[in-house]
C-alpha cells in the first residue's frame, strides 16, 4: 500500500511539474463569428492571438440557446460556450486539439415588439483557457486528463463587444418573432503592463515639455 501511494504521489508530481513547465500565452485579441445559424445550432468560427505571433483558431458548435428565437418584447441572453464541441482547431496554423472552454457572458437585452430587422451592440466578458496537445477529435481527443502531453496553455480573459442582428417575422394575430441572423463576439485588445508604463512615461515627458515652454 505504501509503495502504491508513493507511486501515485510521484505520478501526480510529474503531471503537475509538466503542467507548470508548458508555455502559457495570454491572448488579448480575436473574435468568434456565428455562421450557419439554425434554431438548434450554429458553427462558431473563432480566432485569437496575443498580438505577437501566437494564434489559435478553429470551428466549434454550440447552440445559441438564449438568442435563437425570441418573441417581441422578450429578452435574450448572449451567453456562449466556446470549446463545447470542437470540429477543427489549430495553433499557429498547425492542426492540434484544444481542451478546455471559454465562456462569454453579457447583459440580457430586450427585443422590440414590431419591425422586420433589429441590430444591437453589447459589452461582453471572455473568461477561460485552452490547453493544446496532439490527438484526434472526439471527447477530449488526445487531451484526456490527467495527461502529460500538453503543449501550451492559452488564456482568453478580458472585455469585448458583441454585434447582433435579428430578422423579424410578423404573426397573424399580431406581434413579431425574432430569429438570430448574425453575431460576432470581439475580444478587445488590452495593453500589456509594460506598454502602459511606456505610455505613462511618454505622457509625463510631453507634460514636462509643455510646462517648460510656458515658463
Amino acid at each position: 500500500m505504501r509503495r502504491f501511494c508513493f507511486a501515485v504521489v510521484l505520478a501526480f508530481c510529474a503531471i503537475a511539474a509538466h503542467a507548470d513547465s508548458i508555455p502559457t500565452y495570454n491572448l488579448t485579441q480575436g473574435s468568434v463569428t456565428l455562421t450557419n445559424i439554425t434554431l438548434g445550432s450554429s458553427d462558431d468560427v473563432f480566432t485569437f492571438s496575443n498580438g505577437q505571433g501566437v494564434t489559435i483558431g478553429g470551428v466549434d458548435s454550440f447552440p445559441p440557446i438564449g438568442m435563437s428565437l425570441i418573441g417581441g418584447g422578450g429578452s435574450g441572453d448572449p451567453f456562449l460556450v466556446l470549446g463545447f464541441n470542437l470540429e477543427t482547431a489549430n495553433v499557429n496554423g498547425a492542426a492540434l486539439f484544444l481542451f478546455g472552454s471559454v465562456n462569454i457572458t453579457g447583459p440580457t437585452f430586450t427585443l422590440p415588439t414590431s419591425g422586420t430587422t433589429f441590430a444591437t451592440t453589447l459589452p461582453v466578458l471572455f473568461s477561460g483557457s485552452f490547453l493544446s496537445c496532439q490527438g484526434s477529435f472526439g471527447p477530449f481527443g488526445g487531451c484526456n486528463p490527467p495527461s502529460p502531453n500538453y503543449l501550451a496553455q492559452f488564456n482568453i480573459n478580458g472585455p469585448g463587444l458583441l454585434a447582433l442582428s435579428f430578422t423579424g417575422v410578423s404573426l397573424q394575430g399580431g406581434g413579431v418573432v425574432w430569429q438570430l441572423s448574425g453575431a460576432t463576439y470581439t475580444l478587445t485588445a488590452t495593453p500589456e503592463p509594460a506598454s502602459i508604463v511606456l505610455l505613462g512615461t511618454g505622457a509625463l515627458a510631453i507634460l514636462g515639455k509643455l510646462r517648460r515652454r510656458k515658463s
